[in-house]
């Protein structure tokens, strides 16, 4: 006779253990992994250098322009004058060399193989989280080498000394520099339909999701970086990608240019040619994770003991989620000053400015500026929790709480009998991340240079202060300093 473990038992001698769901004290795995498309990592970068180049000429400076492993036919799609075999000068070749064993000093070794992610639950790092059904996306980065070959061929040598010395002006030769871009990285098929077929999603026999469009605003209302949904070109089938903002690409331009004498045909010397070399350092996904809580939580049960009673107590509980579903962006706490006898007010501002977003413009001080700005409250996407360990008030330790919105600052109730407060912030990230895709012109473009907003207040303020009409002064100010109520300029003085 079979009894089943339950509790604790005393066995007679004609009954047999058994062990109930013995998986359970084994390693699981915790996490499906998905290795992203390497070649779109590289296309973007190689449309990014492309851009970055080409951009400091004049526009239709060269009459062909070849990108070594595009499609053989991609010059047909469009009509152009000229015959295609023979490439008309000036033109440019860009050709690019993947350096395959490069591991960005050891950085990017796979130290722990995969087992660092199967066994381990990581989703606290994770950029979507949707703990009402327990999933979690996390991703890892790595950086790729590419070194890029500009060729640039013209007919004279008028021309290749011009061109030449064109470069050495629009491009720093001998230096490196660092530029911040916004791109699409690829988030694979098979990762959404498992995403979406956890969220309860229809999908059919072929895998396809069947309403892609509302799977992608569930997506959105818990993602932290915005999810596009839109055309990949290499197939032309319309998949997911994930917009990341703010990313380096390290450019080295330490290798010299390198400069022929042309190509002689008889008595004629044409085709002067121009090599230009560019190391490009990208950033690149190495791995997606997919957690579920779903299918590795397992109910433990433990055996009643009464010898030992233990107490714990719980003053409140700050949830993930609030009854909107929006989820948690932020919390922080606030302790009184001692000078304050009763706090009125906090000031929250430096919550909404996040180091990463004020750069770009995008942080979430900004979204509330521009809904004010458009007579919008910023309740509609911004919610604020209070607490305090003062359960007596309404019960659970909330405090009830006015915004005021334009100073940034919680408003709190007269006669709270406290000085330490909780606060919680939680965010519609689908009106966030929409507003973001709105801002940058995500759905136009995959990878762009990311707008610096420091870099734009600094040009304001330059012309803030700067005087376009000069004042050209014969003589200089009796005791070399302005007069009172003059307002400060800048001064051209010519000589005496």
């Amino acid at each position: 006779m079979k009894a089943p473990l339950k509790g604790k038992q005393i066995l007679s001698d004609n009954q047999v253990l058994e062990i109930i769901n013995v998986d359970r004290f084994r390693p699981t795995l915790k996490c499906d992994l998905f290795v992203p498309s390497y070649i779109q990592s590289l296309s973007v970068a190689t449309e990014f250098i492309y851009s970055y180049v080409l951009e400091r000429f004049p526009k239709d400076f060269f009459e062909s322009i070849h990108v070594s492993g595009k499609n053989i036919i991609d010059d047909f799609r469009r009509f152009n004058k000229g015959e295609y075999p023979v490439r008309e000068n000036p033109a440019v070749s860009i050709a690019y060399n993947l350096q395959y064993d490069f591991n960005d000093n050891n950085l990017d070794w796979n130290w722990l193989s995969t087992n660092k992610y199967l066994r381990t639950s990581a989703w606290q790092r994770s950029f979507f989280k949707c703990p009402k059904r327990g999933l979690y996306i996390g991703m890892d980065l790595e950086a790729m080498l590419i070194n890029y070959n500009f060729k640039f061929r013209v007919n004279t040598r008028p021309e290749q000394l011009d061109l030449y010395n064109r470069i050495r002006k629009v491009f720093r030769l001998g230096c490196t520099e660092t530029n911040d871009i916004d791109c699409d990285f690829h988030l694979d098929r098979k990762l959404m339909t498992k995403v979406a077929e956890a969220a309860g999603f229809a999908i059919d026999t072929d895998g396809q999701i069947l309403d892609p469009w509302n799977f992608t605003r569930f997506l959105n209302a818990h993602s932290q970086m915005p999810i596009l949904y839109k055309l990949r070109l290499i197939n032309q089938h319309y998949e997911w990608f994930l917009r990341m903002r703010n990313l380096p690409v390290h450019l080295d331009f330490q290798n010299p240019l390198d400069v022929d004498d042309g190509q002689q045909t008889g008595m004629d010397t044409t085709d002067y040619t121009i090599e230009f070399q560019i190391a490009v350092r990208f950033p690149a996904p190495r791995t997606f994770a997919f957690y579920n809580e779903g299918n590795w939580k397992h109910e433990i049960y433990t055996e009643p003991n009464e010898g030992i009673t233990i107490y714990s107590m719980k003053l409140f509980d700050i949830p993930e989620e609030n009854y909107k579903g929006w989820p948690l962006y932020g919390h922080s706490n606030y302790m009184a000053e001692k000078e304050e006898v009763v706090v009125k007010y906090i000031d929250i501002k430096e919550l909404f400015v996040a180091p990463v977003d004020i750069k770009v413009g995008t942080s979430l001080d900004d979204l509330i500026q521009d809904s004010l700005n458009n007579f919008v409250s910023p309740d509609v996407f911004v919610e604020i929790a209070v607490y305090t360990n003062d359960l007596l008030v309404h019960g659970s330790g909330r405090v009830p709480i006015v915004m005021d919105w334009e100073k940034r600052r919680i408003i709190l109730p007269d006669g709270i009998p406290d000085s330490y407060f909780y606060l919680a912030i939680y965010v519609d990230r689908k009106y966030v991340n929409d507003k973001i895709v709105e801002i940058t012109n995500a759905n136009y473009n995959r990878v762009m240079l990311s707008k610096m907003k420091s870099d734009e207040i600094l040009e304001k303020k330059v012309q803030e202060y700067y005087n376009h009409d000069h004042i050209i002064e014969k003589e200089k100010f009796p005791n070399g300093n302005l007069k009172k109520k003059k307002k400060a300029q800048f001064i051209i003085k010519i000589g005496e």
